[in-house]
């Protein structure tokens, strides 16, 4: 089985830490970087090469749509990771600015772990 290579950036440390743990927990998975701002996650996804980034929309230093630009240019002519948001703003407007900037899926704060993984093993099958 194939590890699926996972970044997480949310600027609430209790937020990386129960992620981390829940995700660590599946059959395959691993957290190979986390960071509290939008800039650490574009460093990390530079360094690491995730599969998979779940990125907070609100962060310091840049916010997770600049960040998933800054990944996409990065990663452009490749085969860069697939990125999801979490934001607390669950208007179909926000979703649209998501997908717009780059980001392959969004979720919705509070979100269950169970709506978390399956939209993380759907972007990892593809």
């Amino acid at each position: 089985m194939n590890t699926l290579k996972i970044l997480i950036a949310d600027d609430h440390d209790i937020v990386r830490t129960g992620m981390k743990a829940l995700m660590e927990d599946q059959p395959g998975w691993q957290v190979v970087a986390e960071g509290g701002t939008g800039r650490q996650a574009v460093d990390k996804a530079r360094a690491t090469a995730p599969d998979v980034c779940v990125l907070d929309v609100t962060m310091p230093e840049l916010d997770g749509l600049e960040a998933t630009r800054e990944i996409r240019r990065m990663t452009a002519g490749g085969r860069g990771p697939r990125i999801v948001a979490m934001t607390a703003n669950a208007q179909s407007s926000d979703r649209e600015q998501c997908l717009e900037a780059g980001m392959d899926d969004y979720i919705s704060k509070p979100f269950t772990f169970e709506t978390l993984s399956a939209v993380v093993t759907k972007w990892a099958r593809r």
